[in-house]
């Protein structure tokens, strides 16, 4: 189900939330396998309320496990990429400070590509009568 549900992440809910589900059915299957193995102890099983509680609460803590990763790798991802745009506006006000304000890109270009006039960025010129 959860395969079905978590499509837009690649598997990772549904491959975590399995393994979730099979470490809680996996106790279950074991006891099945080493004792009588047939399928009246497997119905009978199956109908134990303390196994069906105890495979979807593994399934819930897989569920669990998925949203607090996710939202840990997100919270992670936005740190670094609040850092790299402070690293890059850093970097870009040395540059005007080293080159000028033409740099910027704010300057309005003739058709050679040479600045039209060299007052200060676009939006603080005035307009010349």
């Amino acid at each position: 189900m959860a395969n079905f549900i978590g499509r837009g992440r690649e598997g990772s809910r549904g491959l975590t939330v399995g393994a979730m589900n099979f470490a809680g059915c996996f106790p279950f299957i074991l006891d099945l396998w080493t004792s009588r193995n047939t399928v009246e102890q497997a119905v009978s099983m199956l109908f134990d309320p303390r196994t069906i509680v105890v495979m979807y609460c593994a399934a819930a803590v897989g569920y669990l496990i998925d949203w607090a990763v996710s939202g840990l790798v997100g919270n992670i991802l936005v740190q670094q990429a609040k850092s790299r745009i402070a690293a890059i506006d850093e970097k870009q006000a040395a540059m005007v400070k080293r080159w000028g304000h033409e740099v910027t890109g704010e300057v309005a270009l003739d058709e050679q590509g040479f600045p039209v006039e060299d007052d200060g960025p676009v939006g603080s010129r005035a307009k010349k009568s």
